[in-house]
This record gives structure tokens, sequence and C-alpha cells, in this order.
């Protein structure tokens, strides 16, 4: 971001914010939800990795931000690419930068992440109660048991 905002302004990356108060906003917007989607990332990866550690065979992970969301670590990943693109939008040829959160997200929702592991669960009896109760992606309330 610095780089890119120093290469369109006279070299003073802090003039360039000091008088750009969108880019400012959209900066100290883009770093929050960059942070927002790094926290759940993070959280979501050490409870996956406390789990793995002492599960049992056909257990699925259902507590934490598992309860909410099916993959909470791609949310966050997600998520993460989205708070870039808001950092460097306002920048000159920043709105370029949208391909880079729309591929991620297109390829960890369509094609790589969870398309695979969702193909390697489905027919088991558990994955399936859980797959009806909780949200694919987004962290929302879980839904009623049946």
């Amino acid at each position: 971001v610095a780089a890119a905002a120093a290469e369109h302004s006279d070299g003073n990356i802090a003039r360039f914010f000091a008088e750009n108060w969108t880019g400012k906003a959209l900066l100290a917007v883009g770093f929050l939800i960059w942070l927002g989607g790094y926290l759940v990332q993070s959280i979501a990866d050490n409870q996956l990795r406390r789990f793995v550690k002492t599960k049992q065979a056909g257990e699925i992970l259902q507590t934490g931000l598992w309860k909410y969301s099916r993959h909470p670590n791609y949310f966050g990943e997600i998520v993460m690419w989205w708070g870039l693109f808001t950092m460097v939008a306002y920048l000159p040829g920043g709105g370029w930068a949208v391909f880079s959160p729309l591929l991620i997200t297109y390829l960890i929702v369509f094609v790589s992440g969870v398309p695979m592991l969702e193909r390697k669960k489905a027919g088991q009896p558990e994955w399936e109660a859980y797959k009806k109760r909780t949200s694919m992606l987004v962290p929302w309330k879980p839904g009623r048991e049946e």
C-alpha cells in the first residue's frame, strides 16, 4: 500500500493520506476488515489443529467457530483478501485489485476449498446432519436439530 501511494504522489506517503480523507478511511476500514478475517482464520485453524490431535474416527468438529460455519478458516481467508482490496481501492489503478478477492472467493467457494472437503465428507450421517444445520461459509446461528 505504501509503495503504491508513494508511486502515485510526490513520494510523501504521509501527505498522500493526509490529503486524501477517502483514502485514509478506506485504508483504516480495509485494515479492520483484514484484521477481522485474520482473527477468524487464526482462531478457526487453531481450533482445528487442537481437534485433530484428539479426534476419533468419523468425528466432526462442531464447537467454537465451527458451530457457526462449516469452513470458518476459509471465511477468514476470503475476508482478509477483501480487506486488502479495500485498503488499495482508492489508489490510482487500485480498482483492478478487485480481481484478487474475486478470484480467491471463486476458487475457495466453487473449485478447490469448500467443494473438495464437502465431497470427501458427503454421505456420512453425522456430516449430513451438521451440514443441514450449519452455514457453509459465513458464520451464522445454527439451525435446529431435526
